[in-house]
C-alpha cells in the first residue's frame, strides 16, 4: 500500500509540474496577444494613441519584451509580470 501511495504521489507531482508549465506558457501568450491587439480588461480605461502604434511597443519603448512569468510549484501558481 505504501508503494502505491508513493507512486500516486509521484504521478500527481509530475502532472502538477506539467500543468503549471502549460499554464505559464498560455498565460504569457494570452497577455502578449491582448496587448498586441490593444485589448485591456474592462476595469482599465483604454489608452488612446493617435499615431496608431501599439500600447506596448513604439512610444513605450517596447515593453512587450518585458513580460515574464514565474512558476511556483509549491503553491501551485503561476505569476505573470510585466
Amino acid at each position: 500500500m505504501s508503494q502505491l501511495g508513493n507512486d500516486i504521489k509521484k504521478i500527481e507531482t509530475e502532472i502538477k509540474r506539467k500543468a503549471l508549465k502549460i499554464l505559464e506558457i498560455e498565460a504569457v501568450k494570452s497577455v502578449r496577444k491582448n496587448f498586441e491587439e490593444e485589448g485591456r480588461p474592462d476595469k482599465w480605461k483604454p489608452k488612446l494613441i493617435g499615431d496608431g502604434r501599439k500600447i506596448l511597443s513604439g512610444k513605450s519603448g517596447d515593453l512587450l519584451g518585458t513580460i515574464s512569468s514565474t512558476r511556483n510549484e509549491s503553491m501551485s501558481m503561476v505569476i505573470v509580470k510585466f
